[in-house]
């Protein structure tokens, strides 16, 4: 008889008393399979052994157990009720606090808080009740934060698991048993987890995902990761297998432990190594790292927590990572927290069924420090759900991610991309005295210790933000003083826009008019009754002095504004102001639409009177598609511009196109960062710069 199979016996011994007289061998296979952590089998097993006793609430209290952990909530519900809404019995207060999980599960509110405060008149110190209480009574706030957010279930997922996705160069890695391989879980029957790779195409949708390494994936469990320096490092866990040995704790559980690899520049993973922490006797899993590579947050079961699974942290100093510290209890309860993930190093995110929440595992959001982590937030619907929800994750832009849930289907995980509704402003530039947009200037967006760069061609920028912060702006332009604004988004609602101008003054050397005549092109510009002709123009809200066919800026001639002003008002009959904005294109497209055409009539207008004139086109296009196919379709519209203008009978040697393809947006719609048609319309665009 071998050492499990007589635990079984004895367990089945002690169910029936020690007066006992007979044995239900379907019993004793039974709890020798829910040992082995087959519940499925385990189910048909004590659910022949009800043919016998069909009242018989151990053998229930079992059937629900095993369903409870196959993660069937309803007929774990079903089972539990048989028994427990018994009111002439009592039984352990574990099935209690278990029984009103599972009614949290399936959305039986009021149930569960009568499960959970029974729950809590035997364990008044577990904050898990509490917890759970607090959400049910608060079940409202949780739905407050659902007018921030969109959610989508995205196409990748199969009719298997499909979860904990993670960042990887033009697309996710995520955990999923949709192969086929050889390997099958005892609980479930199910293949054991994978890595796979999805990229993603330029319309948004993923491409069919495929296995990510053989030497990553085994006849065993892979999965969650943490991808780190720059996409060239891996932190993942796997079951306790490593270079073809299976090894076991003491018990005979074959636990999880954390791996790391390196890729190399041709796409293979190598230098496969352990983390010196691992354990056999327990769980060590689900790495978060930081940028640098020498800080790991984990979650684990090893001995000293403060409940299942805790979170913990260890340091990597001078080549070996410090022993695992927990992160304390404002993060960590009686209860299991799981897959952690750390944004912008500062931020950590988790999943946890001890806090307070809608039911399952909730995903919760804190600041994370080494010190002292801070209190922790719900992420609210939709994120969470009565479901398991959990391997969440956020783009460094922080306005959008993906998480993971079972949601709608208590076998199986999908993974969900979720958007952050905007708030946001729209940055003007504009000329402090003539109120019109500046024509090329640098806008600093800065919140806290982070900072953006933005360039500014004479249209407002429209620039995300995060709720609830104080944003200061500063502008630069060539010939202008600097200029401030702030704004802060508290109190802002999804999607608002607010309006920000800032008024540029130009800089003006006063200095007196020259009397003396002076040779041509020599600046600056002689006694402006010395000139033949001389007009006021006004190019894009700046003006110009035109001296016998030449442009000179008023600074060149020595003009200040007031003398600027008041030839203004001398020269009433000014001739219309020309204005050269950017002209737009279609999605992949590079002909010239109506309004395109007659801007650019206007600009010729403009270089027939000014013959020194030289015109730079800038072409440039949205992220969608490849780099380089990008390239060559703002290559394409610039060239258009140049034939359009030729045959305009324009000097094709006054002309200077160039292209940019998306690597200059003007906003944030850069590479994985979804947008809108009107911000991606925004960057599909020819710039035109007039210099004389």
């Amino acid at each position: 008889m071998n050492r499990s199979y007589l635990i079984a016996l004895i367990l089945s011994l002690l169910y029936y008393g020690a007066g006992a007289q007979k044995i239900n061998t379907d019993i004793v296979n039974g709890d020798l399979a829910f040992e082995k952590f087959k519940y499925e089998e385990a189910v048909v097993f004590y659910k022949a052994a009800l043919g016998e006793d069909s009242n018989d609430t151990d053998i229930k209290l079992k059937i629900a157990e095993s369903y409870r952990k196959m993660n069937d909530h309803s007929s774990a519900v079903e089972w539990y009720g048989q028994v427990l809404d018994d009111q002439h019995k009592d039984f352990e207060d574990i099935f209690k606090l278990h029984y009103a999980q599972a009614l949290l599960y399936v959305d039986d509110k009021e149930n569960a808080r009568k499960w959970f405060l029974e729950y809590r008149k035997k364990d008044s110190l577990s904050r898990v009740p509490e917890n759970r209480l607090e959400g049910i009574d608060n079940f409202e706030s949780f739905l407050k934060k659902s007018k921030y957010y969109t959610i989508e279930k995205l196409g990748l997922n199969s009719p298997s698991k499909d979860f904990s996705p993670h960042f990887y160069r033009d697309g996710l890695i995520f955990v999923s048993d949709r192969t086929t391989n050889e390997g099958k879980n005892a609980w479930d029957s199910r293949v054991f987890l994978n890595l796979f790779h999805a990229r993603l195409s330029e319309n948004g949708t993923f491409y069919t995902p495929e296995e990510l390494s053989s030497k990553l994936n085994t006849l065993y469990h892979e999965g969650p990761v943490s991808i780190y320096n720059d996409g060239k490092r891996i932190a993942f866990t796997r079951n306790n297998y490593h270079k073809k040995v299976l090894k076991r704790s003491s018990d005979g559980i074959n636990n999880l432990q954390i791996f790391f690899a390196d890729i190399n520049e041709k796409d293979k993973w190598t230098n496969l190594e352990k983390f010196e922490h691992n354990s056999h006797e327990y769980s060590i899993g689900h790495p978060a790292m930081n940028t640098q590579g020498n800080l790991m947050i984990f979650s684990s079961d090893m001995p000293g927590g403060l409940g299942g699974s805790d979170i913990y942290f260890s340091e990597l100093i001078d080549g070996r990572w410090t022993a695992p510290k927990n992160v304390g209890n404002q993060v960590n309860t009686q209860g299991d927290e799981l897959f952690p993930f750390l944004s912008q190093d500062s931020i950590l995110y988790f999943s946890s069924n001890g806090h307070y929440g809608l039911g399952g595992l909730d995903v919760y959001r804190t600041s994370f420090s080494k010190e002292q982590t801070k209190p922790i937030e719900n992420m609210g619907t939709p994120i969470n759900s009565n479901a398991d929800d959990f391997g969440f994750i956020v783009h460094k832009k922080g306005n959008m991610g993906y998480f993971s849930s079972n949601r709608e289907s208590y076998e199986n995980d999908d993974i969900y991309r979720f958007r952050i509704i905007p708030v946001g402003v729209k940055v003007a530039v504009v000329d402090r005295m003539t109120r019109q947009d500046l024509t090329v200037a640098n806008v600093v967006i800065s919140m806290g210790d982070k900072k953006e760069e933005l360039s500014y061609y004479g249209e407002p920028l429209r620039y995300r933000a995060a709720y609830d912060q104080q944003y200061e702006v500063s502008v630069t332009a060539e010939g202008y003083g600097p200029g401030k604004a702030s704004f802060n988004t508290a109190g802002m609602e999804p999607g608002q826009l607010t309006d920000l101008v800032i008024d540029m003054p130009r800089i003006v050397q006063e200095m007196p008019v020259s009397t003396t005549k002076l040779e041509p092109d020599v600046r600056p510009v002689a006694k402006v009754d010395s000139v033949q002709h001389l007009e006021l123009v006004n190019i894009g809200g700046e003006t110009y002095i035109g001296v016998d066919g030449k442009l000179y800026k008023p600074e060149e001639m020595d003009i200040s504004e007031d003398s600027l002003n008041i030839m203004k008002r001398n020269m009433p009959d000014l001739p219309e102001a020309i204005e050269i904005k950017n002209i737009y294109y279609d999605h992949d497209k590079f002909d010239l639409k109506t309004q395109a055409t007659r801007t650019i009539d206007g600009i010729v207008k403009l270089m027939e009177r000014y013959e020194s004139a030289v015109l730079e086109i800038a072409s440039h296009t949205d992220s969608n598609g490849s780099s380089a196919y990008n390239e060559r379709l703002a290559q394409d519209r610039s060239d258009r511009v140049v034939a359009y203008l030729t045959s305009l009978n324009v000097d094709e040697g006054r002309l200077r196109a160039t292209s940019y393809g998306e690597t200059r947006p003007v906003n944030n719609c850069r590479d994985g960062v979804p947008c809108t048609p009107e911000e991606y319309r925004m960057n599909r665009r020819t710039e035109f710069i007039l210099k004389f």
